[in-house]
């Protein structure tokens, strides 16, 4: 790939350390290298990372406008203009979730996640939620802020190697005996929705109330094409802007409730002083497009997920989830264990310029042992099904024939080079 001819690709820590210390200047000029090795990487590599979307060239150029030195809001707001975007982007949130309470403050999800159990939680309440083992964030594990605020964290039961399910029979037994104050689903690998309805009337049946991790799905949910957590019994769902949703990197807590309402917006000026004003002004127009254009490319995004599912499970891939139609989000799974490079297929596939991510299912946590891919990327800009089949023969090529991956990558790079531009946008 033409990343690796530029100037910093070979460059080793040692020898970062050793620049650190030397001419600022030459610094500076391998800075902006880096960020010219990453455009042009970005650029020529198909991005099948299902945490990854683009943003329209509108919304790109807000990120990069003079907002960008404007990190405060509310009464330390630089211009009255500020504050009103921090309005409008409040009420498009409404909007789009059908929700009264919007917090758009997080850095991102995981930060949602914690500013969630933080604000609506006090130490030693109980909880119940989804263990890494069965897709659970690390943001709601003992070791991260339910653990740290001293919350009784108790793990929901599931079923399954391949794919995990809340097991509903074990769940009431342990509902009477545990009775939290909230239940977290959710997760970075989810293929299908939760049986949300039975769940939330069991946890609602034992004083308790739902919060949903909805990170990857948020703009499938806004839209109606995978599940509507907020609609189907949960209080509140939180979740990143950068994937599914297609905006800036940060997170929203999504609400029902007032007092959860209230008892973030008491707490969280004690955990962010101040916020980026470029990516709160950007979400607004994220929002907007959303509006215009979200039920069309959540449709596209669910249809290549499921394409590239079936076109990957005729070239020969093992997919968990199979047995239930392999997906109904964006995101795709596929075993590595029967492939011959198993756990350094990201790094192979990278070489291919295909980019992509590892997950575990629960048969061989903790070890990663099966590919997650996405459709955002793909679909953002403009492949349809026939691409999705496109893309799992490169995959064949590669993890499966052995081919080798620079190779394969010429043909990669002149199918994203077919798709220049953003879509679903204005």
């Amino acid at each position: 790939m033409v990343i690796a001819e530029r100037p910093g690709a070979f460059l080793t820590i040692r020898d970062l350390e050793k620049i650190a210390g030397g001419d600022p200047r030459q610094i500076v000029d391998l800075v902006e290298s880096f960020a010219e090795d990453h455009s042009v990487e970005h650029r020529q590599t198909l991005d099948l990372n299902a945490a990854h979307s683009l943003l329209s060239p509108r919304v790109k150029a807000i990120m990069g406008s003079d907002l960008v030195e404007s990190s405060q809001a509310g009464e330390d707001a630089s211009t009255e203009s500020l504050n009103r975007a921090q309005a409008l982007l409040s009420e498009l949130g409404k909007k789009l979730f059908d929700v009264p309470y919007v917090e758009y403050r997080p850095a991102s999800g995981a930060q949602a996640n914690g500013l969630f159990f933080l604000g609506a939680m006090k130490s030693g309440d109980a909880v119940m939620t989804l263990s890494a083992k069965n897709g659970g964030h690390y943001t709601y594990q003992s070791g991260s802020y339910p653990g740290a605020y001293g919350l009784d964290i108790t793990e929901i039961p599931c079923d399954g190697d391949d794919y995990p399910t809340v097991n509903l029979e074990l769940l009431a037994d342990q509902l009477e005996r545990v009775r939290p104050k909230w239940l977290t689903v959710g997760g970075a690998t989810m293929l299908f929705p939760y049986q949300l309805q039975k769940i939330a009337g069991m946890v609602q049946g034992v004083g308790g109330r739902i919060h949903y991790d909805g990170a990857h799905i948020l703009g499938l949910a806004a839209s109606g094409v995978f599940q509507d957590p907020l609609h189907e019994g949960a209080s509140v769902m939180t979740g990143s802007t950068q994937k599914t949703l297609s905006g800036p990197l940060g997170g929203l807590i999504l609400m029902h409730d007032e007092d959860v309402s209230e008892a973030l917006k008491s707490r969280i000026p004690t955990f962010i002083a101040s916020f980026a004003n470029n990516r709160t002004v950007a979400m607004a127009l994220t929002m907007a497009e959303h509006l215009a254009f979200g039920k069309d490319y959540s449709t596209a995004v669910a249809s290549n997920a499921l394409a590239l599912s079936r076109a990957l499970d005729s070239e020969g891939f093992r997919l968990p989830g199979k047995d239930r139609g392999f997906t109904q989000s964006h995101v795709v799974l596929v075993d590595l264990e029967p492939t011959p490079h198993k756990a350094d297929s990201v790094n192979v596939l990278r070489r291919a310029g295909i980019i992509s991510s590892l997950a575990a299912v629960p048969s061989t946590y903790p070890e990663k042992r099966a590919l997650r891919l996405g459709s955002p990327v793909c679909t953002k800009k403009g492949m349809g099904e026939g691409e999705m089949a496109e893309i799992a023969r490169l995959l064949r090529r590669v993890l499966l024939e052995g081919e080798e991956p620079e190779a394969v990558g010429t043909d990669v790079a002149a199918l994203v080079a077919s798709f220049p531009s953003v879509q679903y946008c204005f």
